[in-house]
């Protein structure tokens, strides 16, 4: 008998559609011989640090230990968590078969916390059962059947366990006597607000003050950009002056601040001939767009549609888990294994039932291309944020869903298409010593960018030139 413990109910229900379910119990799936049962997340929380003061602190009128500057630092010499109150009930039916299996299942999802919150429940209930681990990016049919066919020991993924726990205990010492003894502090000024410390929340607000700060102060300074027409047999182009080192007027930046040298540059090279001292035309590329990280595509998402981090994510969660149309979500990479290039032809196919407002552009895509982005070198835990090989309805999705989706699906098509090409032109021209220069570029192969009907490209950091 084996239990799979997913961690969460969406991701129970995709593993037991394949298992074969039978029966939906409270709290568990039976398939056949097999069970499939659930967290809610973590099912465990850290201990409060009033559980490692000494029991003779004095309380205050509501029973809790008073906070003290002799107590700190609070470092636990054996950490305890404790199950929550709202978990109980399912820790419980996941206790009684853990009793009865003869091998258990590890399905949380495939990060450090999803293998911590079920490697932790199995820690606590003192299990010495085999453990084995299911590993899958994507909740379609074709994903979920191939993760099952591939379980693996749960000892070859612990250590993404104690990572999330490492991180866990960090965050604890940090935010619990760091808030603290900033409160406490500060109470010595007469101050009875309580100040939070936290080892991602400080930094960031500093980040955020110290760019605010940056905008009060900002002081305006005019300079003047020269810029000269150019005439020649077959029309005429713009290209701008390029300041010396030993310039003067310029300020710190290169910049030309003085108003007096501007008028007398203007002065002397008005209506003077120039002469072209460098011509440089050179053929190049522009490589595929990586797959989108949940960074990347918040990125895209906030400056396209003004999307919120918190929106991005909730609406990447439900593609993931609810229309099982994309990869998991909270991946830190934009790169894809290179097996993961074989199920193309698969994706594409699916992409053609799911949105066929695309057509077009799906047929166009030749799944024999490999782009950079598939490079085993590069990816983490998790790949790229793709589509699946679910056959979905686009027409079913939410606006704001369809177009998170449609960034993943054009960003997917793209790595089929061939590189973008063209040629980059470089002109310095002198003009009575003084130097001019322009630049330009003519495509040459449009490749990719077809993908991208409106003319806009993917997030720049995520494309590379040669």
């Amino acid at each position: 008998m084996r239990v799979f413990i997913a961690e969460k109910p969406s991701v129970a229900k995709a593993i037991a559609e394949i298992l074969g379910a039978t029966n939906k119990k409270d709290g568990y799936i039976e398939c056949g011989s097999d069970y499939v049962t659930w967290c809610f997340g973590h099912m465990y929380e850290q201990a409060e640090p009033d559980v490692y003061t000494p029991d003779n602190v004095p309380r205050n009128e509501s029973g809790k230990k008073i906070w003290r500057e002799d107590d700190l630092p609070i470092i636990p010499e054996k950490w305890i968590i404790n199950p929550r109150e709202d978990a109980e009930k399912q820790l419980k039916t996941i206790r009684h078969l853990v009793e009865r299996a003869d091998t258990i299942v590890n399905a949380g999802d495939p990060d450090r916390e999803g293998q911590l919150l079920v490697d932790e429940i199995l820690d606590d209930m003192g299990c010495t059962k085999p453990v084995l681990r299911y590993w899958c990016n994507a909740n379609d049919t074709v994903s979920v059947t191939r993760a099952l066919k591939g379980l693996e020991s749960n000892d070859k993924y612990v250590n993404f366990g104690r990572a999330a726990l490492a991180r866990g205990r960090a965050d604890w010492l940090v935010g619990m006597n760091l808030s603290r003894g900033f409160t406490l502090s500060a109470a010595r000024g007469g101050s009875r607000v309580l100040l939070t410390v936290g080892r991602v929340q400080t930094p960031t607000l500093a980040l955020v003050v110290a760019r605010d700060l940056e905008i009060e102060n900002f002081k305006p300074i005019p300079y003047h950009n020269i810029k000269a027409v150019f005439k020649h047999d077959k029309g005429a182009f713009v290209a701008g002056w390029q300041a010396r080192e030993d310039q003067p007027g310029l300020d710190s930046e290169g910049r030309l601040i003085d108003t007096k040298e501007a008028d007398k540059l203007v002065a002397a090279l008005t209506g003077k001939t120039g002469k072209v001292v460098e011509y440089k035309q050179e053929p190049k590329k522009k490589y595929h767009p990586k797959a989108y990280s949940l960074g990347g595509i918040t990125s895209v998402a906030s400056s396209k549609f003004g999307y919120s981090g918190e929106q991005v994510l909730a609406i990447c969660q439900s593609l993931y888990e609810t229309h099982k149309l994309t990869s998991y979500p909270r991946s830190d990479s934009s790169y894809l294994p290179e097996s993961q290039h074989a199920d193309a032809p698969q994706i594409l196919d699916s992409l053609r039932a799911t949105y066929p407002g695309i057509t077009a552009l799906i047929d166009k895509a030749d799944p024999k291309v490999k782009s950079k982005t598939f490079d085993d070198s590069k990816v983490t835990a998790h790949h790229g944020i793709i589509p699946t090989m679910h056959k979905g309805n686009v027409e079913r999705l939410t606006p704001e869903e369809r177009n998170i989706y449609d960034l993943i699906v054009r960003t997917y098509l793209a790595q089929f298409y061939p590189v973008h090409e063209y040629k980059a032109t470089t002109i310095i021209i002198d003009v009575n010593g003084e130097t001019f220069g322009a630049g330009g570029r003519v495509t040459t192969k449009n490749g990719w960018k077809d993908v991208y009907s409106d003319g806009e490209d993917e997030d720049e950091e995520n494309e590379s030139e040669q």
